[in-house]
Protein backbone atom coordinates (compact mmCIF):
# COMPACT_ATOMS: atom_id res chain seq x y z
CA UNK A 1 0.00 0.00 0.00
CA UNK A 2 3.06 2.50 0.86
CA UNK A 3 3.99 2.12 -3.16
CA UNK A 4 0.83 3.46 -4.01
CA UNK A 5 0.49 6.07 -1.23
CA UNK A 6 3.75 6.97 -2.62
CA UNK A 7 2.36 7.49 -6.37
CA UNK A 8 -0.68 9.33 -5.46
CA UNK A 9 1.41 11.92 -3.51
CA UNK A 10 3.72 12.34 -6.49
CA UNK A 11 0.56 12.81 -8.69
CA UNK A 12 -0.42 15.64 -6.46
CA UNK A 13 -2.86 14.21 -4.17
CA UNK A 14 -3.44 15.60 -0.78
CA UNK A 15 -3.58 13.40 2.00
CA UNK A 16 -6.24 12.97 4.83
CA UNK A 17 -6.23 10.10 7.09
CA UNK A 18 -9.29 9.11 8.96
CA UNK A 19 -9.23 7.57 12.02
CA UNK A 20 -11.86 4.09 12.53
CA UNK A 21 -11.72 2.42 16.01
CA UNK A 22 -14.21 -0.45 15.26
CA UNK A 23 -13.46 -3.91 16.32
CA UNK A 24 -11.58 -4.32 12.33
CA UNK A 25 -9.06 -1.61 13.44
CA UNK A 26 -9.85 -0.54 9.87
CA UNK A 27 -7.27 2.26 7.95
CA UNK A 28 -9.06 4.56 5.72
CA UNK A 29 -7.12 7.28 3.79
CA UNK A 30 -8.55 9.56 1.54
CA UNK A 31 -6.26 11.13 -1.35
CA UNK A 32 -7.58 14.52 -3.54
CA UNK A 33 -6.44 16.43 -6.37
CA UNK A 34 -8.09 19.22 -7.84
CA UNK A 35 -9.16 18.24 -11.17
CA UNK A 36 -8.13 21.46 -14.07
CA UNK A 37 -10.37 21.22 -17.34
CA UNK A 38 -13.09 19.94 -16.45
CA UNK A 39 -16.26 21.13 -17.05
CA UNK A 40 -18.75 21.61 -15.46
CA UNK A 41 -17.48 21.89 -12.10
CA UNK A 42 -19.35 21.71 -9.12
CA UNK A 43 -22.06 23.87 -8.79
CA UNK A 44 -21.64 24.55 -5.50
CA UNK A 45 -18.11 24.30 -4.95
CA UNK A 46 -16.83 25.64 -8.45
CA UNK A 47 -14.69 23.38 -8.82
CA UNK A 48 -14.48 19.54 -9.10
CA UNK A 49 -12.06 17.20 -7.61
CA UNK A 50 -10.73 13.40 -8.23
CA UNK A 51 -11.38 10.78 -5.01
CA UNK A 52 -8.77 8.14 -3.90
CA UNK A 53 -9.94 6.16 -1.15
CA UNK A 54 -7.65 3.18 0.44
CA UNK A 55 -9.10 1.16 3.12
CA UNK A 56 -6.73 -1.86 5.13
CA UNK A 57 -7.95 -3.80 7.55
CA UNK A 58 -6.75 -6.97 9.39
CA UNK A 59 -9.35 -9.96 9.55
CA UNK A 60 -8.15 -13.46 11.18
CA UNK A 61 -4.54 -12.58 10.90
CA UNK A 62 -4.47 -11.19 7.07
CA UNK A 63 -4.36 -7.27 6.28
CA UNK A 64 -7.16 -6.69 3.07
CA UNK A 65 -6.82 -3.77 1.27
CA UNK A 66 -9.06 -2.35 -1.24
CA UNK A 67 -9.57 1.41 -3.13
CA UNK A 68 -11.98 3.14 -4.63
CA UNK A 69 -11.82 6.41 -7.29
CA UNK A 70 -15.10 8.78 -7.30
CA UNK A 71 -15.99 11.95 -8.98
CA UNK A 72 -18.74 13.42 -6.26
CA UNK A 73 -20.83 17.64 -7.29
CA UNK A 74 -23.66 19.31 -7.39
CA UNK A 75 -24.78 18.60 -11.16
CA UNK A 76 -26.75 21.76 -12.86
CA UNK A 77 -29.59 20.26 -11.72
CA UNK A 78 -29.00 20.37 -8.55
CA UNK A 79 -28.76 17.24 -7.85
CA UNK A 80 -25.65 15.81 -6.19
CA UNK A 81 -23.86 12.82 -8.23
CA UNK A 82 -20.90 10.62 -6.69
CA UNK A 83 -19.87 8.30 -9.56
CA UNK A 84 -17.50 5.73 -8.19
CA UNK A 85 -15.04 2.75 -9.89
CA UNK A 86 -15.09 0.83 -6.46
CA UNK A 87 -13.25 -2.26 -5.10
CA UNK A 88 -10.00 -1.54 -6.94
CA UNK A 89 -6.88 -3.20 -5.90
CA UNK A 90 -4.33 -0.90 -4.35
CA UNK A 91 -1.95 -2.36 -6.15
CA UNK A 92 -3.39 -1.37 -8.95
CA UNK A 93 -4.19 2.11 -8.81
CA UNK A 94 -0.82 3.27 -10.15
CA UNK A 95 -1.17 1.36 -13.64
CA UNK A 96 -5.16 1.85 -13.57
CA UNK A 97 -5.48 5.78 -12.67
CA UNK A 98 -5.02 7.38 -15.53
CA UNK A 99 -7.66 5.48 -17.00
CA UNK A 100 -9.95 5.22 -14.32
CA UNK A 101 -9.97 9.58 -14.41
CA UNK A 102 -10.69 9.90 -17.91
CA UNK A 103 -14.09 7.39 -17.38
CA UNK A 104 -14.99 8.89 -14.42
CA UNK A 105 -14.68 12.34 -16.49
CA UNK A 106 -16.60 11.02 -19.16
CA UNK A 107 -19.57 9.89 -17.05
CA UNK A 108 -19.76 13.21 -14.86
CA UNK A 109 -19.77 15.24 -18.48
CA UNK A 110 -22.85 12.68 -19.38
CA UNK A 111 -24.79 12.88 -16.66
CA UNK A 112 -24.58 16.74 -16.70
CA UNK A 113 -25.25 17.39 -20.02
CA UNK A 114 -28.41 15.32 -19.18
CA UNK A 115 -29.27 17.10 -16.24
CA UNK A 116 -31.76 20.16 -16.52
CA UNK A 117 -30.42 23.55 -15.94
CA UNK A 118 -31.96 24.72 -12.70
CA UNK A 119 -32.96 28.26 -13.29
CA UNK A 120 -33.04 31.36 -10.48
CA UNK A 121 -37.25 30.99 -10.60
CA UNK A 122 -37.14 27.43 -10.65
CA UNK A 123 -34.48 27.87 -6.90
CA UNK A 124 -37.18 29.96 -5.33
Amino acid sequence: MKDTEDFLTAQGFQAYEHKDTDALQRRKVLYQRRLEGVEPVCRCNDKLHLNVTLYAYELHGKVHTSAEVDITGEQPDGEWAKLTLYSVSVEDIPAKLANIEQRLIRAWVASCELAPVETEAQEG
